[in-house]
This record gives C-alpha cells, structure tokens and sequence, in this order.
C-alpha cells in the first residue's frame, strides 16, 4: 500500500516538473538541470516519509522516476503523431 501511495505521489511531483519544464521553454539547460535537482529532492524526501531506510527510499525513488520518464518516452510521440 506505501508503494501505490508513494508511486501516486511522485507521479503527481514529476508530472509538475514536466509542466514547469514545458513552460520554461526558453530556459537555459543549467537551469533546467537545477530544477531536476530540486524535484529530485523533493521527491526523495516524500518517500523517505513513508520508508524508514535511506537506501529503499532512494531506491524507490529512482524506480519511479526511471518509470515515469519511461512513460513519458513512450506517450510523447503519441501526442505528436495525432496532433
């Protein structure tokens, strides 16, 4: 039950970063890289919430950002292709 919580929680978290990604456009790759960092703590810090150990915590956190980057490869196109 914690991993479909913390999975619904930072998809909620990435899916903010692809937005603020998306409307920051004309930002520079620093800053960029940045954000992800920021996102990337903040995303750490939600699953070490509900997972008492730093390395499952950090190991939950890099499955789901792997997975949700994953997805967002794989639904991206698909946008493109009928829009």
């Amino acid at each position: 039950m914690k991993h479909l919580l913390v999975s619904s929680l930072q998809g909620i978290i990435w899916s903010g970063y692809s937005v603020i990604v998306w409307l920051s456009q004309k930002d520079k790759v620093y800053a960029k890289g940045m954000l992800f960092i920021i996102f990337l703590y903040v995303s750490y810090l939600v699953t070490k919430r509900f997972f008492p150990h730093k390395r499952q915590a950090f190991i939950v956190t890099c499955m789901n950002i792997g997975g949700y980057f994953l997805l967002q490869l794989i639904v991206t196109p698909l946008f493109h292709l009928f829009s």
